[in-house]
């Protein structure tokens, strides 16, 4: 763990301590626990520890701070947004997929693409549903999470398979 990443942990350890920021926190996630249930999704706080969603079940880490679940779950919403992929679609909006092993590179960037429309569509759920989240928080912790997963999906790349 990096020295910012736990210095951004401290503060928002210290900030949950606060009654009334811990109050507001559980009131974000009850919202949108009740968007969930209307559009039939399951949210499940669980001991895993990371958030996705499968089949109409989002699955939230159960020891992550009340800020980081609603941050989550915002994202793993977003996810249930776009709808989820079809064999050949690119996510869930019926964007194709070009051909298969030539393209590991193209559906990585898709796969990226869709980590960014996740992302940008739980931030405009939180508008709607009246969740006004700490700006440096939500940019800060969307931009590690991006980076860990393009870290993840280029780790899995070889360009020497596809030639």
């Amino acid at each position: 763990m990096d020295f910012n990443r736990k210095r951004w942990l401290r503060l928002v350890k210290k900030q949950a301590v606060s009654a009334s920021w811990q109050k507001k926190h559980v009131d974000w996630l009850e919202r949108l626990e009740d968007y969930a249930v209307l559009k039939g999704i399951k949210v499940v706080f669980s001991s895993y520890t990371k958030a996705y969603y499968l089949d109409k079940l989002i699955y939230i880490p159960l020891k992550a701070s009340p800020l980081v679940q609603t941050m989550l779950l915002l994202h793993e919403l977003g996810h249930a947004l776009i709808g989820m992929r079809q064999p050949g679609e690119r996510f869930g909006l019926g964007y194709s997929r070009v051909g298969r092993r030539a393209c590991a590179l193209i559906s990585r960037v898709d796969s990226m693409d869709e980590e960014f429309e996740a992302w940008y569509r739980g931030e405009k759920l939180a508008e709607r549903l009246g969740i006004q989240l700490p700006e440096r928080n939500w940019r800060v912790f969307k931009a590690r999470q991006l980076k860990a997963y393009a870290r993840s999906i280029s780790r899995r790349y070889n360009p020497l398979r596809i030639l």
